[in-house]
């Protein structure tokens, strides 16, 4: 229940309630913020920090929508230090889910610290693919829900790409 709350599980079903939802969402993240916002073993751990930097950037329209410029700003420099953070080290077996999730946060940041961020994260996604998907085309793990869990992150991140007028790569569209 711990890893799904700081995960931000719930932050796109909250978002999908409409204006109220959002509101509620911004309400929420920036209380996590206020008492997480810090390192901490547990929530910054990257097995959970990966989801929330995914949650967080596809829900980064919504929030930043609701939030005043000083609010706005402070998510989006947490989202960038997160997902920076995730391009560090960590597990070799969860490199690529890492990547993919600082990469869309890549993608949903404005400017230079965010096409920055995209180049870093894009690099590092191109590296572990081909070590995250066997040959036949399956995980490498053999585990059929993290095959498909990766997919849907590459596909997220294409249109996100996308929209931002970018063309993902190769190795990342096939």
């Amino acid at each position: 229940f711990a890893e799904a709350l700081h995960r931000f599980d719930w932050l796109p079903d909250l978002i999908a309630a409409g204006p109220d939802g959002a509101t509620e969402a911004l309400r929420l993240t920036l209380e996590w913020r206020r008492v997480f916002g810090r390192w901490n073993a547990f929530s910054w751990d990257h097995e959970v920090m990966a989801r929330r930097v995914f949650n967080l950037a596809c829900a980064a329209p919504a929030l930043a929508a609701r939030a005043s410029d000083v609010e706005a700003t402070g998510l989006a420099v947490d989202l960038a230090r997160q997902a920076r953070d995730l391009l560090g080290p960590g597990r070799p077996e969860t490199t690529a889910e890492r990547a993919v999730c600082a990469a869309v946060a890549g993608a949903a940041l404005r400017g230079e610290p965010g096409r920055r961020l995209l180049e870093r994260a894009l690099a590092a996604l191109s590296r572990a693919l081909p070590l995250a998907i066997a040959s036949d085309g399956g995980h490498a793990s053999r585990r059929p829900d993290l095959g498909l869990s990766l997919l849907f992150d590459l596909q997220t991140l294409d249109e996100a790409m996308i929209q931002r007028g970018l063309a993902a790569p190769d190795g990342i569209q096939r």
